[in-house]
């Protein structure tokens, strides 16, 4: 009989608001892989953030990072799938959002080390991001133009709703098929949000649906846990969708399920539940 698949999203869902993980999740997580249960991630974290933030859990299932840009082995440290953005579009956004006074901070891929670089930083949002990614080792470089050489993942844009919101219509309306454009509320900062430009499949719901496939587990049988706006794709796509009670309310509304929140270990009690 095929098991079926669990996908938890990171921040929010299974991480408490410490941004750390219980013992009692660490030990729920690592019996139900030992156990067999089918059981991963997708974040919007880099590779080197979540294994940092997830250390002493024994993945073994492909996990999805930066919100579906990338997929990795978790055992082989490599990349399956990796959705580049391309240079000419990047590069034109970043020139159009100079204009807007917004600049990007901008996420790269080199043999699955994450780099990062900026064009200078505009916001307290975007000086904490750069620190929180420098103290998960990730080389940071300030640059003064994007290099063709450069393998692009994502492009990063910070700052109050209202500013960004002009921008992200320029871009919607510019590049409909060309990107993938995610906007939402930065955890993190208060009055900051992210506008997020990837590759048009560097999705949740697109990449949830490339592991499912990978697997041979059909969405039918994948089940995801989730909190924020950027779960909504691959809440669209799975069989079943479950909420952990600090969800947004627009991840609420579509869940199947709601559970406790991921300061009480929602998604572990749940699994636990499952493997008892």
């Amino acid at each position: 009989m095929l098991k079926p698949l669990y996908i938890t999203d990171l921040d929010g869902t299974l991480l408490r608001s410490d941004l750390k993980l219980s013992d009692y999740t660490r030990t729920v997580m690592n019996r139900a892989i030992h156990e067999g249960v089918n059981l991963t991630y997708c974040t919007a974290r880099t590779y080197t953030a979540a294994r940092s933030l997830l250390s002493g859990i024994q993945f073994r299932l492909p996990a999805i990072l930066l919100n579906g840009a990338i997929m990795v082995d978790p055992t082989e440290h490599k990349p399956i799938i990796c959705n580049n953005l391309a240079f000419e579009i990047a590069a034109d956004i970043i020139d159009k959002g100079n204009k807007y006074n917004l600049l990007p901070i901008v996420l790269n891929y080199d043999n699955i080390q994450e780099t990062v670089m900026h064009f200078g930083l505009q916001n307290q949002a975007q000086c904490n991001l750069i620190k929180q990614l420098k103290a998960w080792h990730h080389p940071v470089s300030q640059q003064s133009r994007l290099m063709p050489s450069d393998t692009l993942l994502n492009l990063f844009f910070i700052a109050p709703y209202e500013q960004l919101l002009p921008f992200q219509e320029w871009i919607d309306s510019t590049y409909r098929d060309s990107v993938d454009v995610l906007i939402f509320e930065d955890s993190y900062n208060k009055g900051f949000f992210n506008l997020q430009i990837s590759n048009p499949r560097g999705n949740k719901g697109l990449m949830v649906q490339e592991l499912a496939a990978f697997l041979g587990i059909p969405l039918s049988a994948t089940t995801v846990f989730g909190d924020h706006v950027n779960d909504l794709s691959m809440f669209a796509v799975a069989g079943r969708k479950i909420a952990v009670g600090n969800a947004h309310e627009s991840v609420m509304q579509i869940a199947d399920e709601s559970i406790l929140s991921n300061d009480e270990d929602g998604v572990a009690k749940y699994l636990g539940e499952l493997i008892s």
